[in-house]
C-alpha cells in the first residue's frame, strides 16, 4: 500500500475535489459544526424535538440546560416548573407558561427572550441583557404576581412585568434599555437609570435598591403613570433626569 507524503495528500484532495466538483477540500479544512442542545428534566436527558424545542410536562419540572443551540425553545408546560440555563452564548426563548415557576438565567451573550406565562413567577437573569434592533432580548413575568430580577439592562432590550403586582429588581438600565411596570401595583427597584422607566397603572413606587433613591442619569426619565405612585430618585438638577407622574415625591 502506497503512504502519501502530507504534500502528496494535499494534492490529492485538491485533485478529488476539482475532479467530483464537490468539496474534499472543503471537508477537509470545516470547522466543527455547532454543538446540539444538553438539557435534563431531573436525571432524564430530554429529547430535543426537529425545530430546536425543549419540552417539560403537564407536571413540575426540573429542566436544567448545560448547553443550547442557537435559537432552541424552551417550554416548561404546565405545572410549577424550574427551569435552569447555566451559560450560554445562544439566542434562546424560555417559556414558563402556566403554573407557578422559577427560572434561571446565565447569559453570556445572544438575544434572550423570557415569559413566564400564568402565575406567580421568579425569573432572575445574571450576564445583562443586551439585543439588536432587529432582535430585541425581552423579560416578561406574564399574568400574576412575579418577582423579576436582571443585573443589567441594556442596548435593544426591555423588561415588563405585565399583569399583576410586581417586583421589578434592575442593577443598571443602560442606555437603549427599558423597564415597565404595566398593570398592577408594583415596586420597581433600580440601582442606576440611564434610559426610561414606566411603572404603568396602579399604585407603584419607582426607588433604588432596599428603598433608597434611585439616581436618574442625564436624559432619563421615570414616570410612574396612572395611579397614585410614589417615586423615591435622586434629580440633583434639570437637566439631570426627569420624573413624571409621581404624586409622591419624598
Amino acid at each position: 500500500m502506497t503512504t502519501l507524503r502530507p504534500a502528496s495528500r494535499h494534492r490529492a484532495l485538491f485533485a478529488a475535489a476539482l475532479l467530483t466538483g464537490t468539496s474534499a477540500l472543503t471537508l477537509a479544512l470545516a470547522t466543527p459544526t455547532q454543538a446540539a442542545s444538553l438539557c435534563f428534566n431531573g436525571p432524564t436527558r430530554i429529547t430535543v424535538t426537529a425545530d430546536g424545542e425543549i419540552n417539560g410536562t403537564a407536571e413540575n419540572d426540573d429542566i436544567r440546560c448545560l448547553r443550547l443551540a442557537d435559537r432552541s425553545t424552551i417550554n416548561g408546560l404546565g405545572g410549577d416548573d424550574t427551569v435552569r440555563v447555566l451559560g450560554t452564548t445562544a439566542d434562546v426563548t424560555v417559556n414558563g407558561d402556566d403554573g407557578n415557576d422559577t427560572i434561571f438565567i446565565r447569559s453570556l451573550g445572544g438575544t434572550k427572550r423570557i415569559n413566564g406565562g400564568d402565575g406567580e413567577d421568579d425569573i432572575t437573569v445574571t450576564g445583562g441583557l443586551s439585543g439588536t434592533y432587529d432582535n430585541r432580548s425581552a423579560v416578561s413575568g406574564g399574568n400574576g404576581n412575579d418577582t423579576l430580577t436582571v443585573d443589567t439592562v441594556g442596548l435593544q432590550s426591555e423588561v415588563h412585568g405585565d399583569a399583576g403586582y410586581d417586583t421589578l429588581n434592575i442593577s443598571t438600565v443602560g442606555p437603549g434599555g427599558r423597564v415597565e411596570g404595566n398593570d398592577g401595583n408594583d415596586r420597581l427597584q433600580i440601582g442606576s437609570n440611564d434610559t426610561i422607566v414606566m411603572a404603568g397603572d396602579g399604585d407603584d413606587i419607582i426607588e433604588g435598591p432596599g428603598g433608597t433613591r434611585m439616581h436618574l442619569d442625564r436624559s432619563s426619565y421615570a414616570d410612574g403613570g396612572n395611579g397614585t405612585d410614589t417615586c423615591r430618585v435622586n434629580q440633583p438638577g434639570t437637566s439631570n433626569g426627569n420624573i413624571g407622574g409621581c404624586e409622591n415625591t419624598p
